[in-house]
């Protein structure tokens, strides 16, 4: 597999959904908490673009192999058949990327505490959920809500509570700054998932 075939099976054009609300909270974090730990970011910043990597490679396992038109979209559209890759290796990459970025992600917890392993846990569901299952939430009118508050949101609100855990808050007006600060990429990133789905309609 080459670096330009796995950077479209990542699908890494669209990592921008995922870095900018990372970037969003450290700046928050710093405006609002006068609080930075770079080192505990930079690992989260590891975590977070290997899942994310991982949701993208299962969105396209998925489509391959639920593929109902096998002869056009399943061998020449979707990356997997498109360049003849092992749909088993795509698998356990994916595999190999959640299990990695779970790890960082209890070490994380190990040092910062167990509301980010709550987060964590919701983040993981949906991004799981969003492209498997037999109810895959991409297909449902629910997607882009899910896929916004999580990526826009949850993602936001980590990177603040990793920057600023030691004197973190878990008031309504705390969370309430953050929601407000993060609604435009949520609904950014909702109106992008929009875009793709109804792309992969036509």
């Amino acid at each position: 597999m080459s670096v330009k075939v796995f950077l479209e099976l990542v699908e890494i054009k669209a990592k921008t959904a995922s870095v900018l609300p990372a970037l969003l909270g450290l700046c928050l974090s710093y405006y609002y908490f006068h609080s930075v730990n770079w080192s505990l970011m930079a690992l989260f910043f590891v975590a977070m673009l290997l899942f994310n990597m991982a949701v993208d490679m299962l969105d396209n396992y998925h489509d391959y192999t639920h593929a109902v038109d096998t002869a056009d979209y399943q061998q020449n559209t979707n990356i997997i058949g498109r360049e003849k890759l092992n749909p088993r290796l795509v698998f356990w990459l994916l595999v190999s990327f959640v299990l990695v970025a779970a790890l960082l992600g209890l070490y994380l917890v190990s040092q910062v505490g167990w509301p980010l392993l709550a987060m964590g846990v919701f983040c993981f569901a949906v991004g799981i959920a969003y492209s498997s299952g037999p109810f895959p939430l991409s297909g449902l009118p629910v997607g882009e809500f899910f896929s916004g508050f999580t990526m826009g949101f949850m993602i936001t609100l980590i990177s603040v509570y990793l920057n600023a855990y030691q004197h973190f808050v878990w008031d309504p007006f705390s969370l309430l700054v953050i929601f407000v600060v993060a609604l435009p990429d949520e609904l950014w990133i909702s109106n992008l998932l929009l875009a793709n789905n109804i792309c992969d309609q036509q």
